[in-house]
């Protein structure tokens, strides 16, 4: 697949986030996964003291020491991916995803997950337009270049800048997604960086117009494809959480610590 340019005057706004359980595919079908995580550990033995203690706990946000280690470990990758004449020159920028961002993190269990997203945009459509509809609604031309070959460029120049900054020692690279920086107790949280791309959804409006979206693309290094919308998360835990007076944060962050697995936005 060929990457794409799209103009950077083009304002994308995110869609609505439609949430599918988990398919299991195999040759007699499909099937919907269906563990429950939270009655696993609720049938353990614990007195409901216990469990209302720790359920208090785990509602809490990070305390300042934590954020301040989950701060200073994002700033210190910053620092290093910035110190990248690659990833400078190729206008890779570097953004906060993930719980922590999210303000649904597990107290003392807080990572950082940034995403470093590069301006070649993938580029996808529905059925109702073709590609020379969707890309030319955005804009939108052939670079040339496969974004097989730059993701695998972007991964050497991340982790290289990082192995720079904290040491090979200090990195965890077997991920197929994301580069891993481990922690060094009491001074930084570990972190997770992700390599990407834009990607835009184009569709039509049902008006006899085009809408669009715009998140980002994982390709991984399995050549699986993940799209992700991390601005609009944000933004509708924003207006979620101000809509429940900050109730949904507690339920969140006791799933979070249980490990109950929520479902993935296509």
């Amino acid at each position: 697949m060929r990457a794409v340019w799209v103009r950077a005057s083009l304002a994308l706004s995110p869609p609505r986030i439609q949430i599918t359980p988990t398919l299991c595919e195999g040759k007699t079908g499909l099937a919907v996964a269906t563990r429950n995580y939270l009655l696993d550990e609720l049938c353990k033995s614990r007195s409901r003291s216990s469990w209302n203690d720790r359920l208090t706990h785990w509602e809490r946000p990070a305390s300042d020491t934590e954020e301040a280690q989950i701060e200073r470990a994002a700033g210190m990758v910053r620092e290093a991916l910035c110190g990248s004449a690659w990833l400078s020159a190729e206008g890779v920028t570097v953004a906060p995803q993930g719980s922590y961002f999210n303000n649904t993190n597990v107290r003392q269990n807080a990572d950082q997950d940034l995403r470093a997203v590069h301006p070649l945009i993938r580029v996808e459509h529905d059925s109702s337009i073709n590609w020379q509809t969707a890309t030319g609604y955005l804009g939108a031309f052939d670079s040339g270049r496969a974004f097989a070959d730059v993701v695998r460029q972007m991964r050497a120049e991340i982790d290289g800048a990082l192995g720079g900054k904290f040491g090979a020692l200090n990195l965890d690279t077997s991920g197929s997604k994301a580069t891993r920086v481990l922690a060094l107790p009491g001074s930084r949280a570990p972190a997770d960086i992700a390599a990407c791309f834009r990607y835009a959804w184009v569709s039509a409006n049902g008006l006899g117009g085009i809408a669009h979206a715009e998140g980002i693309s994982i390709l991984s290094k399995t050549s699986t494809w993940t799209n992700n919308f991390p601005v609009q998360h944000n933004r509708n835990g924003i207006d979620k959480r101000t809509r429940t007076l900050h109730r949904f944060n507690r339920p969140s962050r006791n799933a979070a610590a249980i490990g109950v697995a929520w479902p993935e936005v296509p």
